[in-house]
C-alpha cells in the first residue's frame, strides 16, 4: 500500500468526497454497476446510507484516503433479517490510477476485522467475470466461487456473466 494511505470508517463529513469518488468511479470504471450519468444520489442519501451502516450497525463503509482525497472504499451491509444476520454484502471500488497499489488488500484485511469483531460469519459478493484483477484479490483473501448469475450484466452491449462468490469466516 501506498506509504501515505490511510484506511478509516467513514464519517458523515466524508459524505461529498464518498459522492464524488462514487461519481468518478461510475465514469472510470466499467466494473461498477452504475454507468456514468446514472447516479442520481443526493448529498442527503450519501449521509443517510452512512448513517444507517455505521450507527445503526448494519455495516460499515471504509474508505480509502491519500493525498488528501478519497481514492476507494468498501461497503459492508448486514442481512436485515434475522434469519441472515450473520452475512453481510460487499462492494468496492478504487480509483485505477491507485490500482495495484495494496489498497484493495488493506481494505479487505479492515473489512474481514470489523466482520470478525461483528460477529459476521458470511461475507458475500458478486464480480463480472472479466475482472480478473478483483477475482484474484478475493480469491488471496479466502473468497471461493460459489456460481455463476449468466447474463446478469449488460456491459458495452454485452451480456456478461458475474461470478457469486463467498468467504465462511
Amino acid at each position: 500500500m501506498q506509504d501515505q494511505t490511510t484506511i478509516r470508517p467513514i464519517q458523515p463529513g466524508d459524505a461529498m468526497a464518498f459522492l464524488d469518488l462514487k461519481k468518478k468511479l461510475d465514469r472510470e470504471s466499467k466494473f461498477m454497476l452504475l454507468e456514468p450519468q446514472e447516479r442520481n444520489s443526493t448529498l442527503e442519501e450519501i449521509r443517510k446510507e452512512i448513517e444507517f451502516l455505521s450507527l445503526n450497525h448494519n455495516g460499515t463503509i471504509l474508505i480509502a484516503e491519500t493525498e488528501n482525497q478519497i481514492v476507494g472504499y468498501l461497503s459492508l451491509e448486514r442481512g436485515a433479517f434475522r434469519r441472515i444476520h450473520h452475512t453481510v454484502y460487499l462492494v468496492t471500488g478504487i480509483l485505477q490510477k491507485y490500482w495495484k497499489k495494496g489498497i484493495g488488500s488493506a481494505l479487505l484485511e479492515k473489512a474481514i476485522y470489523w466482520c470478525r469483531e461483528n460477529r459476521i460469519q458470511r461475507i458475500e459478493l458478486t464480480v463480472l467475470t472479466p475482472n480478473t484483477s478483483a477475482i484474484a484479490l478475493y480469491k488471496k483473501f479466502g473468497f471461493e466461487k460459489e456460481g455463476v448469475r449468466k447474463r446478469a450484466i449488460l456491459l458495452e452491449g454485452k451480456l456478461m456473466d458475474e461470478y457469486y462468490m463467498a468467504k465462511l469466516l
